[in-house]
């Protein structure tokens, strides 16, 4: 039977995860917030074409993104600006998120009515690979900066 005094590497290491996977799907909250009320905003209002209108959403939306990722989830460095920061993650995720908006522009070519409810699955569907890809992305940069 195993011991109870004190955790194994493995399942501290899977609390760690969970608890950053916590931590890094609470910061995307306001960049989500943030993606919701333009894109409501430049289709309804401004009457955009939706997936025009999205690609803005998300470019506008990693921003935000990071500035919580990089306060809330990953350790911050000295060692590099955050402008340099920023377009490192900005580059790194770009992948997904034109994954993200092809699948988008897609689904509201089908259902022109129901795109924040597609925004709101999209959002769903990618956050646990985005999240897997961040790690990467933060930790080798992490490594990067302490080889240097």
């Amino acid at each position: 039977m195993p011991s109870l005094e004190k955790p194994t590497p493995n399942l501290s290491r899977r609390k760690q995860q969970a608890s950053r996977f916590v931590r890094f799907a609470l910061a995307g909250i306001p960049a989500f917030a943030v993606a919701v009320g333009l894109n409501w905003i430049l289709v309804s209002r401004l009457h955009w074409p939706k997936s025009p209108a999205y690609a803005a959403v998300l470019a506008t939306q990693v921003m935000v993104n990071f500035a919580g990722l990089r306060c809330v989830v990953f350790d911050r460095t000295k060692a590099r600006p955050a402008w340099q920061q920023m377009l490192g993650f900005a580059a790194s995720v770009s992948l997904f998120r034109l994954l993200d908006w092809v699948l988008y522009s897609a689904l509201v070519a089908i259902w022109p009515q129901r795109y924040a409810a597609i925004q709101l699955g999209n959002a769903l569907v990618f956050v646990a690979p985005k999240f897997i890809f961040s790690l990467w992305v933060f930790e080798k940069q992490r490594g990067n900066e302490a080889a240097q």
